[in-house]
């Protein structure tokens, strides 16, 4: 049965939406700085990075935005030294992440500040992925990735990253499954007070961040259940009841209360 489908009735009004990338309300492609010899140079190396993957098992991971390391090297699967939370956690689950998953971002172009306009304008792209791969599973890490996949489901204002984290939510518009996740950097901002003297940081979440990291793969391992099916599309309309007469409404409350499942 489909969680998030049209409603008619009562409708929060939705902000029209382009059907286009705003590049240039963006800006990310064309700004520019100066670097240490007082050269003028452009800060993004590689725009619109390209989806990355094989996508064996037909999961698109969506990230917020890419790193410095992946507009150098145009991949969004480049990390630092190899290290990589994420490939990790899927790893524990038994995923591949560069044969069995695609990668894309909400934003496609490495730029600095804050990545909010750039994923609002930068949507049409990840929306024209979405229907090129015809994922089974949308895994979408953080705040920032769970809002650009969320608005074109949801009513306006997801809220707090923990409102969807965890949850295998069947999308009907995609026939897919949309399974939100905390991001490596938030978790290991949970364990930045396990530093050493030195003020190094370190590579594995320690503390309340290793409990994190390992709701991450369970999180991941509660997604993988969903496969290889997609969810039911059909149509929800045998499923509801509508109700309109208080004692209806009140005899059916206390038949579901007696039941005793929570």
């Amino acid at each position: 049965m489909g969680f998030f489908q049209e409603i008619k009735g009562h409708q929060k009004k939705r902000t029209i939406q382009s059907v286009l990338p705003q590049c240039g309300r963006c800006g990310r492609m064309t700004a520019e700085e100066k670097d240490r010899s007082g050269k003028t140079r452009k800060i993004c190396r590689n725009p619109k990075i390209p989806v990355s993957g094989v996508g064996r098992r037909e999961i698109l991971i969506v990230r917020e935005q890419p790193m410095q390391i992946n507009d150098t090297m145009a991949d969004w699967f480049a990390t630092i030294d190899g290290k990589s939370l994420l490939k990790t956690a899927l790893s524990e689950a038994g995923i591949d992440m560069q044969k069995d998953c695609w990668t894309t971002g909400a934003a496609i172009c490495y730029g600095k500040g804050h990545a909010s306009l750039s994923i609002e304008c930068c949507r049409p792209n990840l929306l024209q992925s979405i229907k090129e791969l015809q994922p089974k599973v949308i895994l979408p890490v953080g705040l920032g990735a769970t809002q650009a996949v969320l608005s074109q489901l949801w009513r306006e204002g997801t809220g707090e990253m923990s409102r969807f984290c965890g949850y295998q939510i069947p999308a009907k518009k995609w026939n897919a499954w949309v399974c939100p996740i905390f991001d490596s950097a938030y978790i290991l901002s949970l364990g930045n007070r396990f530093a050493d003297k030195g003020g190094k940081k370190p590579d594995f979440p320690r503390g309340l961040g290793g409990v994190a990291f390992l709701w991450m793969i369970r999180h991941i391992e509660a997604m993988m259940k969903k496969l290889p099916n997609r969810p039911d599309t059909s149509d929800t309309k045998d499923h509801v009841t509508l109700l309109y007469n208080s004692d209806e409404i009140a005899c059916v409350l206390e038949r579901i209360c007696n039941r005793n499942r929570g």
